[in-house]
């Protein structure tokens, strides 16, 4: 999750251009264990050694380029995340039998498919979110999109009775919308204009 703030960061238009010279692995929070802590060295090492990214400020690469490179860069961090927690820890790959039967174990256990179903929820509403802030751009680089229709429209799917630990609240999302506190993602960093 070391680069969803800096992605976030990017979008709204506060990103320092010199971002990169301020990341350690001590912004990733404290590892439990050596595995861990060398993944998050090897992390912030290939952050912050990567290309230089459309979504970066001042990079020349025109408002509409940085803002699908931001949504492709987002859209990625969220797929290697859901693909990372469903791995099982300590399982071994060579045993496809172990996860199959945990996998089967966890979908008996009320609680735990309850868990998993809220997280899901959780995802689906943080990218429905992030969704909202791609379309938002899009409208303020001068695109005819409704980008509130649409995002009412995703909160309309939200499952009820999540609480907002889990995602957003459809409740304040859609107040938000109603009396235009979600109106400043209507607009594209400077340096990407």
């Amino acid at each position: 999750m070391l680069l969803k703030p800096i992605l976030m960061d990017a979008r709204m238009g506060t990103l320092n251009p010199n971002w990169r010279h301020g990341l350690s692995p001590a912004k990733v929070g404290a590892a439990s264990d050596e595995a861990f802590e060398r993944s998050n060295i090897l992390a912030v090492q290939a952050i912050s050694t990567m290309v230089v990214q459309p979504w970066e400020p001042h990079t020349g690469s025109g408002w509409r380029v940085a803002l699908d490179a931001w949504y492709a860069a987002v859209a990625e961090v969220n797929e290697t995340r859901e693909r990372t927690e469903q791995l099982m820890p300590g399982a071994d790959a060579d045993e496809p039998e172990v996860v199959m039967e945990f996998t089967e174990a966890a979908a008996q256990n009320p609680v735990l498919r309850s868990f998993a179903e809220r997280a899901a929820e959780g995802r689906r509403r943080w990218r429905d979110w992030e969704g909202a802030w791609y379309h938002a751009g899009l409208a303020a680089g001068g695109l005819d999109v409704d980008w509130r229709g649409w995002y009412r429209g995703r909160i309309a799917a939200w499952t009820n009775g999540l609480s907002s630990l889990e995602g957003p609240s459809a409740i304040a999302e859609l107040t938000a919308l109603e009396h235009g506190d979600k109106d400043h993602m209507q607009s594209l960093p400077a340096y990407w204009t």
